[in-house]
């Protein structure tokens, strides 16, 4: 008996102790991006994540147990959250610079680089990608490179070359359908180039179907993206002649 009623103290010494030793964080949640980083986010009154008026989260500072870090006048210490990796927040995903709201019926699909959502129930596939150590010109070239070689590869293909509106400026858009890909089953993939202030946002796009046919939904995707203010003074981009050729 005595021996039980020992084992059970140790316990419960045991539990105790680590509740103690775990950090608590005033004013804030703790969030983990796609790559299984946590940090604490500071929260507004309806327990939102706060931000400054540029759209940045506000993290706040913790010590090495987890706990708030104060300054002279006992104020919590805070400071901008630089998102490295991809960070759900609700419905939405973000980065550093933009973020995009998980549209109904599409899935978050864990690309803790970058952004990419995927259709349910399709193979429809969105990706977004930052650029920043390329020119414009350079990224145009390239992924207009791909788009032509995968149709000289396959018979039949019909290449678009447009200007579709992101963030209200003009972009350069290409993609390729190819009706029977080397599988035998129909194969679309294009690219949409936004340059912005802090460097070229390159969207990809792909599925099992021809999307140039029926695009108003993946359209409106890429056009909702929400780019924080740093990117409204974004320079124009060059635009590509709207042709479809075969």
């Amino acid at each position: 008996m005595k021996r039980y009623i020992a084992l059970t103290f140790a316990v419960i010494f045991v539990l105790c102790c680590f509740t103690s030793c775990k950090g608590k964080v005033k004013d804030a949640e703790i969030y983990s991006n796609l790559a299984g980083d946590e940090f604490a986010l500071v929260t507004d009154k309806n327990g939102e994540p706060a931000r400054d008026e540029a759209g940045n989260v506000i993290e706040a500072v913790t010590d090495e147990k987890g706990n708030n870090v104060k300054d002279e006048n006992g104020e919590i210490v805070t400071q901008i959250h630089e998102i490295k990796n991809a960070l759900v927040i609700g419905d939405n995903i973000e980065l550093q610079d933009y973020y995009i709201t998980i549209p109904k019926g599409w899935t978050n699909n864990d690309s803790f680089q970058g952004i990419q959502i995927k259709k349910e129930n399709s193979e429809d596939l969105i990706t977004i990608e930052q650029i920043k150590d390329k020119k414009l010109v350079e990224v145009e070239k390239n992924c207009l490179t791909l788009v032509e070689a995968g149709a000289d590869r396959n018979e039949g293909s019909v290449v678009t070359k447009k200007s579709i509106k992101i963030n209200d400026k003009d972009c350069t858009y290409y993609a390729v359908y190819i009706p029977k890909g080397v599988s035998g089953n129909p194969v679309y993939y294009g690219y949409a180039i936004y340059q912005g202030v802090n460097g070229i946002y390159r969207f990809y796009i792909s599925g099992a179907r021809d999307i140039e046919a029926d695009n108003k939904e993946i359209l409106s995707i890429i056009q909702s993206v929400e780019f924080k203010k740093a990117e409204e003074n974004a320079p124009a981009t060059t635009v590509a002649a709207e042709t479809n050729a075969q």
